[in-house]
């Protein structure tokens, strides 16, 4: 299911242009309060990203490249964990996964984290 909701998150910012953002779902919390958060700017740079103009990504959000990079990476991992299951379908395996995909998000997430 996480690998078919990051492939959807691919093709959303596949289709629209960073430059016209025309992403059809704004952030509540800026028309709400008219301020932006860390997170703004995120759509328009996946959507940079996906046409490889990657310094125009991190322009649009600094954290771009690197949130951009955990779900390049969880997709991969889906695969992969998948396919590993299926062979062995042993505890290891999943817990494997989880303590590497919590590092991971801690480590691409870790400007959104407050300290």
């Amino acid at each position: 299911i996480f690998a078919g909701i990051i492939v959807c998150v691919f093709i959303y910012s596949g289709i629209f242009s960073p430059e016209k953002a025309n992403h059809p779902i704004s952030s509540g919390y800026t028309i709400l309060t008219g301020d932006s958060t860390k997170s703004t700017g995120l759509s328009r740079a996946f959507s940079a990203i996906m046409q490889l103009e990657l310094d125009k990504a991190v322009k649009y959000n600094e954290e771009s490249l690197k949130v951009f990079s955990f779900f390049i990476i969880q997709l991969l991992f889906r695969f992969l964990f998948t396919l590993i299951y299926a062979r062995w379908q042993n505890r290891k395996v999943i817990t494997t996964d989880i303590i590497l995909s919590v590092l991971l998000f801690i480590c691409c997430f870790e400007g959104f984290i407050p300290v």
